[in-house]
């Protein structure tokens, strides 16, 4: 069982790496290799949760904005065409996850592994450098978004670095490449609760401990998911990749030496 403080910690990477494109399970999987602890399934649980609770608010008039379109029956607006592209873009990792996903657990006690994907993850964002996207969502693109998400199975491979980067790869517009992104994490962020639900009955009586890491990620994933707008608005997001390349290289010279 984690401590408070350890719980706090976690909190606090999961909150700055889920939504910062420097990949949330990568340093989730670091701290647990290096420090010898054993993250029971509940923590996990509760940190998606807060995940969720964050996109959920963040975008709260975006998704009543789609709500009201369903219901109303105007399938061809915009809302509800965004939310067909959020199904197709989510399609590719939906199928991979559930075909392997025991081998791709199985990498989170690797680091030389997360290393080569850590520095895979600073070469997507690096490229966005280059690209001037100003163009719509369609299916096409959102596919090809939904093939950044698939990557981001792998620990060390940033879900959010890689999905905006392949929808602003693909000409989507930036600020909609973002919304792109953190809407499609709602629909896996449900299923990743409700596939573990059970787990929460089995550490009831530690839930005030892990509710502690599940506050902390809250809090810190309001700051961190507006300071990731805001380089994506000024085209500064290729400055993380830097971050992810120093870090894989030594994780790789950790591993071998």
């Amino acid at each position: 069982m984690v401590t408070v403080l350890e719980a706090i910690i976690l909190g606090v990477i999961q909150g700055i790496t889920e939504w910062l494109p420097i990949s949330s399970s990568g340093h989730l999987a670091i701290y647990q290799n290096l420090f010898r602890i054993d993250v029971p399934v509940a923590f996990d649980i509760f940190l998606h949760f807060g995940s969720l609770l964050v996109i959920l608010f963040y975008f709260k008039n975006d998704l009543l904005k789609i709500v009201r379109s369903l219901a109303s029956g105007k399938f061809q607006s915009n809302e509800s065409k965004f939310i067909f592209y959020v199904f197709v873009a989510s399609i590719p990792a939906g199928i991979v996850g559930f075909l392997f996903l025991d081998f791709f657990e199985s990498l989170f006690s690797n680091l030389f592994i997360i290393g080569i994907a850590m520095i895979f993850n600073s070469l997507i964002l690096f490229s966005t450098k280059f690209k001037s996207p100003n163009s719509e969502i369609n299916m096409k693109k959102s596919f090809f978004v939904g093939i950044g998400q698939m990557l981001s199975i792998i620990p060390g491979i940033s879900r959010s670095g890689s999905t905006i980067s392949f929808g602003i790869l693909s000409g989507i517009k930036r600020e909609e490449a973002f919304k792109l992104s953190f809407i499609m994490a709602i629909p896996a962020l449900l299923v990743a609760n409700l596939l573990e639900i059970n787990e929460l009955f089995k550490m009831r009586e530690e839930l005030h401990v892990l509710f502690f890491g599940f506050l902390t990620s809250i809090i810190v994933g309001f700051v961190s998911i507006n300071i990731l707008l805001n380089f994506i608005k000024k085209n500064k997001m290729h400055v993380f990749s830097y971050y992810s390349l120093v870090l894989g290289l030594s994780l790789i010279l950790y591993t071998l030496f």
